[in-house]
């Protein structure tokens, strides 16, 4: 009778999970295209998203920090004046009642059961939402940097292609402009100053335009935009500019879908009276 009315009470809330539906994902579906379009990887798919829910549920780290700094925790260390190893203790012994198990370890019943033990019915259920959303959102965290680094990556890419296209261009302007300015002297000298019928010698320095026409196009080159020069600048300054328009910010899903969702229990675990 001391036992059943001084034990510590343990109460258990749970909920059942399986893998999430459309309207789950409908959020980050919306982004997957345009960043497929633009060469990234686009986002993971829902199976991929539950399986990792479930890890990062079962996982003792996180079981750990998420009790660390929740209330429930606090005022367990408050009212006992735990010292750090008997905090160690009692998370220890916390988190062997948090887990995510099937439902039914022979596969005849669908879904993932959560499950959460607290010493009163409402810490146990403000325990576990609390967590199911600390995992989402550790979830989120991870793939917005997964993302995010693959951007940079892609940006990094394009950024380097526009740099030695850039130079390259450049470079053969320069060549067009120095060879023109040749091919007309060579032309004054011939004293070719209109274009020439039906002539080509495949000389390096063809003087079939004339001086007049050989003046007119070293005119344009040297007042010519290097994206006109040479239009792959301008697809790759596209690609940078449209991909720079993709917001990452606020990636929203959830990982899961309910089957039965979390509710607070009627009935404590330990210690049973009657028993």
């Amino acid at each position: 009778m001391v036992y059943a009315f001084l034990a510590p009470e343990e109460w258990s809330s749970n909920a059942v999970i399986s893998t999430p539906k459309k309207e789950d994902m409908l959020p980050l579906q919306r982004i997957s295209s345009p960043l497929l379009i633009l060469g990234l990887e686009g986002v993971p798919n829902g199976k991929y998203l539950f399986d990792q829910f479930i890890a990062e549920f079962n996982s003792y780290d996180n079981q750990q920090d998420y009790l660390h700094q929740s209330n429930s925790f606090k005022q367990q260390v408050k009212q006992h004046n735990l010292d750090e190893k008997a905090q160690q203790r009692l998370i220890r012994d916390w988190v062997k009642s948090v887990s995510a198990e099937p439902v039914d370890k022979k596969g005849e019943k669908p879904g993932i059961a959560l499950h959460f033990t607290a010493n009163t019915a409402t810490d146990s259920i403000q325990l576990l939402e609390g967590y199911i959303q600390y995992i989402v959102s550790i979830q989120k965290q991870l793939l917005l940097k997964q993302l995010t680094e693959d951007k940079v990556i892609k940006l990094d890419s394009l950024k380097l292609k526009m740099k030695l296209a850039t130079e390259d261009a450049k470079i053969n302007l320069a060549k067009d402009i120095e060879n023109t300015t040749l091919t007309m002297n060579i032309a004054k000298a011939a004293g070719v100053a209109k274009p020439l019928e039906n002539y080509s010698n495949g000389d390096r320095f063809p003087i079939t335009l004339g001086v007049d026409g050989l003046a007119k196009k070293l005119s344009i080159l040297k007042s010519m935009d290097l994206t006109i020069y040479q239009p792959e600048l301008t697809g790759l300054q596209i690609q940078i500019d449209r991909l720079n328009s993709i917001k990452l910010d606020g990636l929203d899903f959830r990982p899961f879908s309910y089957l039965d969702t979390p509710s607070e229990p009627l009935s404590k675990d330990k210690p049973k009276r009657s028993l």
